[in-house]
């Protein structure tokens, strides 16, 4: 019998949703094995995903572009009883193999290109799963440790309560709606018309609305744009003025949460705020938004094609119309292919539709006023 590992690295070297999705992994290596030192090696400028994460005791930072690894990694050769790479690519696995006396991680599908060298490598070999969600691809890392799996995902934390001072400064009171309209890429986003309407049926139903964006400068030019359109209606824009434990906590205190297929509204799903989820051409299965208290039952809580699907605290909408006829999800980076490409299955969700899923997500439990 082995003896439990004392050090553990975790080596998430994706994007910021994924960094999110790989908590209830964390999670459930913690709960495993409490008095293990746990770290986690992340890409610059995702950390803030795993802040005040309690089941992380050091987040280990690379450059993305690879620059400033050697002095990293040299002190790690082997360092580590335990390092799990919890993606397929060449140097995640690569990075788990070298800090580790025992390593493993998800293998490439078979047919691809490194499987074999990577399967060689590791001790510990999963086979990722096409019709599973990325919670789940990530649990049975768990499952193959023989450690029990706890879906549950853990929300950045503000220890030093600067979520106040947050809320002061964006002058935020009373009920109010957070919305998030843009993600990295266009293919993923929803029209302007959309959100304009959205926000004057949300004032309508007596809540203030709060626009969350990041820093970028088009991506806050657009948002302010926004709130400036919708003129006399109370509108807070928030972009780029919080950090995530921030936005954790204004999305805790939030009546609903309205967002694109972005880390956000992963982050609104995992705080338990009611979350409306708009998708277009990705798949729900594997990146559907996990709900909050999220069952570890494989293999996900969504279908692939539904134009309204529940889960726990969380609706997930897709259109109804597509270029191509019969082709909601698409799976592709819009209908022409590429990143900055239109979705007409998103173009054309009405808004009516989104207003009808907010009112579902407050009506009262018993159905009464």
């Amino acid at each position: 019998m082995k003896l439990p590992p004392r050090r553990i690295l975790v080596v998430c070297l994706r994007r910021l949703g994924d960094l999110l999705l790989a908590t209830p992994l964390v999670r459930s290596l913690r709960q495993a094995w409490p008095s293990a030192t746990l770290e986690m090696m992340v890409y610059a400028g995702s950390e803030g995903v795993v802040a005040g994460n309690p089941d992380i005791d050091r987040v280990i930072v690379l450059p993305a572009n690879g620059k400033g690894w050697v002095p990293a990694l040299r002190s790690r050769f082997r360092h580590y009883d335990l390092a799990l790479a919890l993606q397929s690519s060449d140097r995640a696995h690569f990075v788990a193999w070298w800090c580790g006396r025992r390593s493993g991680g998800l293998l490439p599908p078979a047919g691809e290109p490194g499987r074999a060298w990577k399967r060689w490598l590791q001790s510990v070999r999963v086979e990722a799963v096409a019709e599973q969600h990325s919670v789940q691809r990530n649990l049975s890392i768990a499952v193959a440790l023989g450690v029990s799996p706890v879906a549950e995902m853990v929300a950045p934390a503000d220890p030093a309560g600067g979520f106040r001072e947050a809320l002061q400064e964006l002058a935020v009171t009373g009920n109010f709606a957070v919305l998030h309209p843009r993600a990295m890429h266009r293919f993923k986003s929803w029209h302007e018309a959309g959100w304009r309407a959205l926000i004057a049926a949300l004032s309508e139903r007596g809540l203030t609305c709060v626009i969350s964006g990041g820093g970028a400068e088009a991506e806050r030019t657009a948002n302010r744009r926004l709130a400036e359109d919708v003129g006399p209606l109370p509108v807070v824009d928030a972009s780029g003025r919080l950090n995530f434990a921030q936005l954790a906590a204004l999305l805790r205190a939030a009546r609903v949460f309205v967002g694109v297929d972005t880390v956000v509204t992963h982050l609104a799903a995992a705080c338990g705020t009611p979350t409306v989820a708009l998708f277009g051409p990705s798949d729900p299965v594997v990146w559907g938004p996990w709900p909050s208290g999220g069952e570890a039952s494989p293999p996900s809580p969504w279908v692939r094609a539904e134009p309204l699907q529940q889960a726990g605290n969380v609706i997930l909408l897709q259109g109804t119309h597509g270029r191509f006829g019969n082709c909601i999800p698409c799976l592709r980076e819009g209908c022409e292919g590429y990143r900055d490409s239109v979705s007409d299955c998103l173009d054309q969700l009405q808004a009516t539709r989104v207003e009808a899923a907010i009112d579902r997500l407050l009506a009262p439990p018993d159905g009464g006023s």
